[in-house]
Protein backbone atom coordinates (compact mmCIF):
# COMPACT_ATOMS: atom_id res chain seq x y z
CA UNK A 1 0.00 0.00 0.00
CA UNK A 2 1.59 3.76 -0.76
CA UNK A 3 1.75 5.40 1.79
CA UNK A 4 0.80 9.18 1.83
CA UNK A 5 4.68 10.39 1.93
CA UNK A 6 4.86 8.06 -1.53
CA UNK A 7 2.20 9.95 -2.88
CA UNK A 8 3.19 13.22 -1.94
CA UNK A 9 6.47 12.31 -3.30
CA UNK A 10 5.22 11.14 -6.49
CA UNK A 11 3.25 14.33 -6.84
CA UNK A 12 6.06 15.99 -6.58
CA UNK A 13 8.23 14.47 -9.16
CA UNK A 14 5.66 14.71 -11.72
CA UNK A 15 4.92 18.27 -11.34
CA UNK A 16 9.03 19.32 -10.70
CA UNK A 17 10.20 16.89 -13.62
CA UNK A 18 7.32 16.97 -15.73
CA UNK A 19 6.40 13.16 -15.70
CA UNK A 20 2.90 10.95 -15.92
CA UNK A 21 3.88 8.14 -13.89
CA UNK A 22 1.18 9.62 -11.58
CA UNK A 23 -1.40 9.85 -14.31
CA UNK A 24 -2.46 6.14 -13.84
CA UNK A 25 -3.49 6.98 -10.33
CA UNK A 26 -5.70 10.30 -10.45
CA UNK A 27 -9.27 9.96 -10.46
CA UNK A 28 -10.27 11.91 -13.75
CA UNK A 29 -14.52 12.99 -12.87
CA UNK A 30 -14.46 14.44 -16.20
CA UNK A 31 -11.13 15.76 -16.75
CA UNK A 32 -8.50 13.33 -17.73
CA UNK A 33 -5.13 12.84 -15.29
CA UNK A 34 -2.85 14.30 -17.43
CA UNK A 35 -4.82 17.79 -17.64
CA UNK A 36 -5.23 17.68 -13.94
CA UNK A 37 -1.50 17.44 -13.58
CA UNK A 38 -0.90 19.76 -16.06
CA UNK A 39 -2.08 22.57 -14.31
CA UNK A 40 0.04 22.10 -11.04
CA UNK A 41 2.54 21.86 -13.53
CA UNK A 42 2.16 25.13 -14.89
CA UNK A 43 0.91 26.75 -11.92
CA UNK A 44 4.44 25.58 -10.33
CA UNK A 45 6.60 26.76 -13.23
CA UNK A 46 4.43 30.06 -13.53
CA UNK A 47 5.21 30.44 -9.89
CA UNK A 48 8.84 30.24 -10.59
CA UNK A 49 9.29 32.49 -13.33
CA UNK A 50 7.16 34.94 -11.12
CA UNK A 51 9.70 34.67 -8.64
CA UNK A 52 12.85 34.99 -10.50
CA UNK A 53 11.08 38.08 -11.61
CA UNK A 54 10.85 39.50 -8.48
CA UNK A 55 14.66 38.42 -7.68
CA UNK A 56 15.60 40.09 -10.28
CA UNK A 57 13.28 43.19 -10.96
CA UNK A 58 15.59 45.52 -12.93
CA UNK A 59 16.76 42.66 -15.12
CA UNK A 60 13.56 41.58 -15.95
CA UNK A 61 12.51 45.19 -16.87
CA UNK A 62 15.35 46.06 -19.03
CA UNK A 63 14.99 43.01 -20.70
CA UNK A 64 10.90 43.20 -21.14
CA UNK A 65 8.11 41.15 -19.79
CA UNK A 66 8.05 38.65 -22.75
CA UNK A 67 11.78 38.21 -22.82
CA UNK A 68 12.22 37.65 -19.47
CA UNK A 69 9.09 35.10 -18.88
CA UNK A 70 11.63 33.12 -22.28
CA UNK A 71 14.47 33.87 -20.13
CA UNK A 72 13.30 32.42 -17.22
CA UNK A 73 11.30 29.37 -19.14
CA UNK A 74 15.11 28.21 -20.16
CA UNK A 75 16.79 29.11 -17.08
CA UNK A 76 14.27 27.01 -15.31
CA UNK A 77 14.70 23.69 -17.88
CA UNK A 78 18.46 24.00 -17.12
CA UNK A 79 18.26 24.91 -13.65
CA UNK A 80 15.44 23.54 -11.92
CA UNK A 81 14.63 25.27 -8.57
CA UNK A 82 16.46 23.41 -5.40
CA UNK A 83 15.78 25.12 -2.77
CA UNK A 84 12.80 24.92 -0.27
CA UNK A 85 12.82 29.05 -0.35
CA UNK A 86 11.98 30.58 -3.58
CA UNK A 87 14.00 33.45 -2.45
CA UNK A 88 17.21 31.92 -3.25
CA UNK A 89 15.93 30.84 -7.37
CA UNK A 90 18.47 32.31 -9.58
CA UNK A 91 21.65 31.40 -7.63
CA UNK A 92 23.15 30.06 -10.68
CA UNK A 93 21.44 32.82 -13.36
CA UNK A 94 24.40 34.80 -13.82
CA UNK A 95 26.45 32.19 -15.17
CA UNK A 96 23.67 31.16 -17.55
CA UNK A 97 23.74 34.51 -18.91
CA UNK A 98 27.42 33.90 -19.40
CA UNK A 99 27.04 30.70 -20.59
CA UNK A 100 24.00 30.35 -23.01
CA UNK A 101 25.59 32.13 -26.50
CA UNK A 102 22.55 33.85 -26.81
CA UNK A 103 23.03 36.21 -23.89
CA UNK A 104 26.68 36.07 -23.70
CA UNK A 105 26.77 38.47 -26.71
CA UNK A 106 25.47 40.72 -24.53
CA UNK A 107 27.70 40.59 -21.03
CA UNK A 108 25.50 43.71 -19.24
CA UNK A 109 23.15 41.01 -18.56
CA UNK A 110 25.07 38.89 -16.87
CA UNK A 111 26.47 41.62 -14.85
CA UNK A 112 23.12 42.94 -14.54
CA UNK A 113 21.65 39.66 -12.51
CA UNK A 114 25.03 39.65 -10.42
CA UNK A 115 24.35 42.66 -9.29
CA UNK A 116 20.90 42.43 -8.25
CA UNK A 117 21.95 39.13 -7.04
CA UNK A 118 24.52 40.71 -4.10
CA UNK A 119 22.34 44.07 -3.57
CA UNK A 120 19.84 41.42 -2.64
CA UNK A 121 22.01 39.41 -0.23
CA UNK A 122 23.35 42.19 1.16
CA UNK A 123 20.23 43.14 2.71
CA UNK A 124 19.36 39.66 3.63
CA UNK A 125 22.90 39.24 5.41
CA UNK A 126 22.83 38.76 9.07
CA UNK A 127 22.47 41.62 11.24
CA UNK A 128 25.92 42.28 13.34
CA UNK A 129 26.80 45.80 15.21
CA UNK A 130 29.86 47.16 13.65
CA UNK A 131 32.91 47.62 15.17
CA UNK A 132 33.17 52.07 16.41
CA UNK A 133 36.45 54.05 16.26
CA UNK A 134 37.14 53.89 20.01
CA UNK A 135 37.98 49.77 18.98
CA UNK A 136 41.34 50.66 17.23
CA UNK A 137 42.51 52.30 21.05
CA UNK A 138 45.52 50.05 21.10
CA UNK A 139 48.87 50.28 22.11
CA UNK A 140 51.06 50.84 18.97
CA UNK A 141 53.50 48.04 18.92
CA UNK A 142 49.81 45.71 18.93
CA UNK A 143 49.15 47.75 15.55
CA UNK A 144 50.60 45.22 13.14
CA UNK A 145 48.55 42.00 14.47
CA UNK A 146 45.27 43.75 14.61
CA UNK A 147 43.20 41.46 12.21
CA UNK A 148 39.73 42.81 11.06
CA UNK A 149 36.11 41.21 10.16
CA UNK A 150 34.09 42.36 8.07
CA UNK A 151 30.39 42.60 8.54
CA UNK A 152 28.68 40.17 6.75
CA UNK A 153 26.61 41.94 4.22
CA UNK A 154 29.56 43.20 2.32
CA UNK A 155 30.62 42.43 -1.11
CA UNK A 156 32.90 43.97 -3.27
CA UNK A 157 32.19 43.02 -7.20
CA UNK A 158 34.57 43.99 -10.33
CA UNK A 159 32.37 44.65 -13.32
CA UNK A 160 33.39 45.30 -16.62
CA UNK A 161 30.04 46.40 -18.70
CA UNK A 162 27.38 49.58 -17.34
CA UNK A 163 25.15 47.35 -15.17
CA UNK A 164 25.37 49.57 -12.27
CA UNK A 165 24.42 52.56 -14.70
CA UNK A 166 21.39 50.16 -15.89
CA UNK A 167 20.06 49.38 -12.45
CA UNK A 168 19.62 53.10 -11.32
CA UNK A 169 17.81 53.59 -14.74
CA UNK A 170 15.78 50.55 -14.27
CA UNK A 171 15.21 51.80 -10.55
CA UNK A 172 13.87 55.16 -11.41
CA UNK A 173 11.60 53.77 -14.26
CA UNK A 174 13.75 55.40 -17.43
CA UNK A 175 12.91 53.12 -20.63
CA UNK A 176 15.53 50.44 -21.84
CA UNK A 177 16.93 50.84 -25.11
CA UNK A 178 15.28 49.08 -28.04
CA UNK A 179 18.57 47.67 -29.48
CA UNK A 180 20.70 47.39 -26.24
CA UNK A 181 23.14 45.15 -28.33
CA UNK A 182 23.89 48.42 -30.43
CA UNK A 183 24.62 50.62 -27.07
CA UNK A 184 28.86 50.72 -26.64
CA UNK A 185 28.48 53.04 -23.79
CA UNK A 186 27.49 49.25 -22.15
CA UNK A 187 30.76 47.96 -22.27
CA UNK A 188 33.58 50.12 -20.02
CA UNK A 189 36.76 51.15 -21.27
CA UNK A 190 38.40 49.63 -17.83
CA UNK A 191 36.57 47.73 -15.30
CA UNK A 192 35.20 48.85 -12.05
CA UNK A 193 35.38 47.41 -8.68
CA UNK A 194 31.81 48.06 -6.07
CA UNK A 195 31.46 47.90 -2.49
CA UNK A 196 28.18 46.83 -1.35
CA UNK A 197 26.82 46.96 2.16
CA UNK A 198 23.83 47.29 4.54
CA UNK A 199 23.62 50.03 6.99
CA UNK A 200 20.62 49.20 9.16
CA UNK A 201 17.90 48.26 6.79
CA UNK A 202 19.43 50.57 3.91
CA UNK A 203 21.82 48.71 1.49
CA UNK A 204 24.51 50.97 -0.13
CA UNK A 205 27.02 50.81 -2.91
CA UNK A 206 29.76 53.20 -4.03
CA UNK A 207 32.58 52.70 -6.81
CA UNK A 208 36.24 51.65 -5.09
CA UNK A 209 39.65 52.58 -6.14
CA UNK A 210 42.07 49.17 -6.97
CA UNK A 211 43.86 49.56 -4.01
CA UNK A 212 40.91 49.72 -1.44
CA UNK A 213 39.51 46.78 -3.01
CA UNK A 214 42.60 44.58 -3.15
CA UNK A 215 42.96 45.81 0.43
CA UNK A 216 39.37 45.15 1.86
CA UNK A 217 39.96 41.41 -0.27
CA UNK A 218 42.76 41.14 2.05
CA UNK A 219 40.47 41.65 5.18
CA UNK A 220 38.09 39.47 4.25
CA UNK A 221 40.65 36.87 4.06
CA UNK A 222 41.74 37.28 7.58
CA UNK A 223 44.95 39.32 7.05
CA UNK A 224 46.59 41.53 9.57
CA UNK A 225 46.98 44.79 9.95
CA UNK A 226 50.69 44.69 8.79
CA UNK A 227 49.92 42.30 5.92
CA UNK A 228 47.17 45.12 4.80
CA UNK A 229 49.85 47.44 4.89
CA UNK A 230 52.30 45.42 2.73
CA UNK A 231 49.85 44.92 -0.06
CA UNK A 232 48.96 48.30 -0.38
CA UNK A 233 52.93 48.35 -1.64
CA UNK A 234 51.74 46.70 -4.36
CA UNK A 235 49.77 49.71 -5.79
CA UNK A 236 51.11 52.82 -3.98
CA UNK A 237 54.58 54.11 -2.48
CA UNK A 238 55.46 52.64 0.46
CA UNK A 239 55.97 56.00 2.24
CA UNK A 240 52.39 56.51 1.80
CA UNK A 241 51.14 53.63 2.74
CA UNK A 242 50.75 54.20 6.60
CA UNK A 243 48.26 56.94 5.81
CA UNK A 244 46.30 55.35 3.34
CA UNK A 245 45.91 52.07 5.34
CA UNK A 246 44.93 54.49 8.48
CA UNK A 247 42.51 56.62 6.14
CA UNK A 248 40.58 53.31 4.85
CA UNK A 249 40.28 52.09 8.31
CA UNK A 250 38.75 55.23 9.28
CA UNK A 251 36.27 54.81 6.67
CA UNK A 252 35.32 51.23 6.99
CA UNK A 253 34.53 52.32 10.27
CA UNK A 254 32.24 55.02 9.59
CA UNK A 255 30.56 53.21 6.92
CA UNK A 256 30.11 50.00 9.32
CA UNK A 257 31.95 47.90 6.95
CA UNK A 258 34.06 46.35 10.22
CA UNK A 259 32.28 43.63 12.30
CA UNK A 260 35.16 42.62 14.69
CA UNK A 261 39.05 43.74 15.42
CA UNK A 262 40.65 41.50 17.56
CA UNK A 263 44.94 41.45 17.89
CA UNK A 264 46.18 38.16 16.71
CA UNK A 265 48.24 36.15 19.60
Amino acid sequence: MTSLAQLQQALQNSIVEANSKLAEGIVTDGIDSATRLGIYATAYRLRLIEALAANFPRLSNFVGVEAFSLLAQRYLERHPSRTESVRWFGDRLEQFLRDEAEFASQPWLAELAQWEWEIAAAFDAPDTAPIELQALNVAPEDWPRLRFELHPSVRTVRLATAAVRLFREMQSGVDAPTDPGADPSLLLDKSQSYLIWRQDLDVRFREQADDEAHALTLVGQGATFEALCDGLCDWIDAEHVPIRAASLLKTWIFEGLLATVTIEA
